[in-house]
């Protein structure tokens, strides 16, 4: 999210900043939910509510491996749905 340069160069300072950062993740909120909150922990106030390199490189590569909303996850090989007998 390249969201600090617009409200710092405008001169809106750290609340400029914060609504933009929010508006941003409410966006990818609507789209991916699981990803807002991922993000959302990195910014988190409290260093200590922050993950490690580590674990937000683990959060994100589960991330990857989930299905995007709406998207139809492939089925493995010799799957047969109920529906289809």
């Amino acid at each position: 999210m390249q969201v600090w340069f617009g409200a710092e160069t405008r001169g809106e300072g750290v609340e400029g900043t914060d609504l933009e950062i929010e508006t941003a993740l409410q966006q990818i909120a609507k789209a991916e939910p699981h990803a807002a909150s991922i993000l959302r922990r990195t910014i988190a106030p409290d260093p200590a509510k922050r993950p490690s390199a580590r674990k937000l490189l683990h959060q994100l590569r589960t991330l990857r491996a989930r299905p995007m909303r709406g998207e139809v996850k492939p089925r493995p090989a010799g799957f047969h749905s109920l529906s289809a007998i």
